[in-house]
Formats: structure tokens, C-alpha cells, sequence
């Protein structure tokens, strides 16, 4: 018999990214399973322990990274682009008005 962890990129989707509630759930479906814990634990061991296994991680994790990274680039080309939350421009106060706050804040 063969256990395996959810991979995390196979669990979410691109609308996931987009709604916290959605995310939030996908991502207790891994870290709250009890084998997905024991699994990660042993896999880590293994890891440290294995060259080969070790060679293999490396490249898994870029593989999920990239994975990863589609997907939430699919999210932000998919989500409404948002106007600038706060104004970043710089005003010239004129010294009257600045007086004129500072004595009727």
C-alpha cells in the first residue's frame, strides 16, 4: 500500500488564490491531515539522509515553485487590476494652510 501527502499545487486552484476562505481551506486540507503530517516528517528525514532522495527534493521543489508561480500569475492576469490604494503624491502645503491646521486641527 502507498500513502502520499496532497501536494499542495494539486489541491489549490488559480480561483482559490483570489478568495481567502477558499484558500484558507485548501491549505487546512494539508497541513491538518495526520498522515500528511507523518509523511512530510518522514519524507524530510529521508531527505537529509539520501543523496538520491535529496537530488530528487531539489528538483521537485523548483518543479512545485514554478508550478506555484503559474498559478498565481494566472490569479493576479485573471483578478481586477486595483487603482493605487493611497496616494503617493507629494502636496505643497501653502504656510497659511498649514497655520490654519495647526490651530483648528
Amino acid at each position: 500500500m502507498v500513502v502520499r501527502a496532497p501536494v499542495l499545487s494539486r489541491i489549490l486552484t488559480t480561483k482559490d488564490l483570489g478568495d481567502k476562505e477558499s484558500l484558507a481551506a485548501g491549505l487546512r486540507k494539508t497541513v491538518d491531515d495526520p498522515r500528511s503530517v507523518g509523511l512530510w516528517r518522514a519524507w524530510y528525514d529521508a531527505v537529509l539522509q539520501e543523496s538520491d532522495i535529496a537530488r530528487f527534493h531539489t528538483d521537485w521543489r523548483r518543479a512545485v515553485r514554478d508550478e506555484l508561480t503559474a498559478m498565481i500569475d494566472q490569479a493576479r492576469a485573471t483578478k481586477p487590476r486595483q487603482g493605487r490604494l493611497m496616494d503617493t503624491k507629494v502636496r505643497r502645503v501653502d504656510d497659511d494652510d498649514a497655520r490654519a491646521r495647526a490651530r483648528h486641527p
